[in-house]
This record gives structure tokens, C-alpha cells and sequence, in this order.
């Protein structure tokens, strides 16, 4: 078992702030604040979180633009066909129920993408618009690569 009490063991902690009662005096509480070599280190760390956190959510919009748009080729591309000229309706049901689903985790993925700030007006409503188009969110993935590089640089 680790001993948290021994010394030098504060240095891995973050700077550490509690209140206390003066019990001579019965004063209000005081804080307490105590500052740690590593204090310093809480700054660059959160800055390579938040760069983290963009990545992961940048990765999530890529994997929703590319089973959003692979269900949209498939269902213009094999579903209705299928059922215009093959007369088999059950397809474009079947096709069109999980195209609709795709589509609405899509959008929910962007408007949390983009909640985060950071995003144009032109960006977003490409983001959207293709996902209208056949074969439109496989560009996508190519401009969301793009703007992950330029997140990972820290720019």
C-alpha cells in the first residue's frame, strides 16, 4: 500500500486548498493553500486534455460520417433499386429504418462536434448538407483528417 503521508510524496499532487477552523480565536474559516513543485504542470496538462477530448470527439465524427453516408449509398444505390425495378419494398424499409438512425446519430454528433467551438459557419453547413448528397460524407472524413492534424499540432 502506498503511504500518501510520506515525505515527499506531494510532489505528484496537484496544490492542495482546505479550510479550517481557528479554534483559538473561533475566526471564520481560513484557507489553507499549499503549493507543490507540480503545481505549474496543471496547465499544460489541461491544454493536452482538452486537445485529447477534441481528437477523440474529431474521430466519433469521422465514424458517424462514414456509416452515414455508407447507409445512404446503400440505400440509393441497392434498396431502390431493389424495390422500383425489382418490386421488393421490403428493402427500402429495411435500409431506409437504419439510414434513419445513422442519419440522426450524424446529426447529434455534429451539433456536439460543433458545440465545442472553434467551427465556421461554411464548415457546418458543409457538415450537414452532405450528408444529404450520395457519396457527399466520404469528403467529409477527408476535411475532419485535416482538421484533426491541425488539432493535434496544437494550432
Amino acid at each position: 500500500m502506498i503511504n500518501l503521508s510520506a515525505p515527499g510524496t506531494e510532489a505528484f499532487f496537484r496544490p492542495a486548498v482546505s479550510r479550517r477552523r481557528n479554534r483559538d480565536t473561533q475566526e471564520s474559516a481560513k484557507l489553507d493553500v499549499k503549493f507543490s513543485p507540480m503545481a505549474g504542470a496543471g496547465i499544460a496538462g489541461q491544454a493536452q486534455g482538452k486537445i485529447e477530448a477534441e481528437l477523440a470527439q474529431l474521430r466519433r465524427m469521422r465514424l458517424a460520417s462514414l456509416f452515414e453516408g455508407s447507409t445512404l449509398v446503400i440505400l440509393v444505390c441497392m434498396a431502390m433499386p431493389l424495390k422500383y425495378m425489382a418490386g421488393y419494398p421490403l428493402a427500402t424499409k429495411i435500409v431506409g429504418s437504419v439510414h434513419g438512425f445513422a442519419f440522426l446519430v450524424y446529426v447529434w454528433v455534429v451539433i456536439n462536434t460543433v458545440s465545442g467551438g472553434g467551427w465556421r459557419s461554411g464548415e457546418v453547413l458543409r457538415l450537414l448538407v452532405s450528408a444529404f448528397i450520395p457519396f457527399g460524407a466520404f469528403f467529409n472524413i477527408g476535411f475532419l483528417r485535416r482538421r484533426a492534424a491541425v488539432a493535434a499540432r496544437g494550432t
